[in-house]
């Protein structure tokens, strides 16, 4: 279930792994909220690191079942 959630998120919110490895349960929480994750951008190296992406609903839900299985 981890591979699954982490190869969508690759592909449905463009981020690099090394970057999807720092989302925290507090950037899914408020993107549960919001449609919207906060991505830290670790190519670009200004003041302006971070990035808002929209997340489909189905991979949210491939996430929570991901931390279902974690807890």
């Amino acid at each position: 279930r981890r591979d699954m959630a982490l190869y969508a998120a690759m592909e449905q919110l463009g981020g690099r792994v090394s970057e999807l490895h720092l989302i925290k349960m507090t950037d899914y929480e408020d993107a549960r909220r919001t449609g919207m994750l906060t991505l830290t951008t670790l190519k670009r190296r200004d003041d302006n690191s971070t990035r808002k992406i929209p997340v489909p609903h189905l991979l949210l839900s491939m996430i929570a079942d991901y931390v279902k299985v974690r807890k």
